[in-house]
């Protein structure tokens, strides 16, 4: 199980909320690659992978979950 993270700053916030983004972010539950997220959300490899580079950028905390998916 997973621990717990809290988002505390806006920026964080607004880049995380993002609807594309938050998609990407719940389908992070489970390993997977970012050709499998962009198939589980409907959405390109590319497009995907551009959205895991600015969340990485704004979610510094979370970067060791986002480093976990292959391109």
């Amino acid at each position: 199980m997973r621990e717990l993270q809290v988002i505390e700053e806006p920026e964080q916030a607004i880049a995380a909320l993002e609807p594309m983004r938050a998609r990407i972010l719940a389908e992070l539950g489970r390993p997977g690659t970012a050709t499998g997220v962009a198939a589980a959300i409907g959405a390109s490899r590319q497009k995907v992978n551009y959205h895991l580079r600015q969340l990485e950028e704004v979610l510094e905390d979370y970067a060791d979950l986002l480093e976990g998916i292959d391109d």
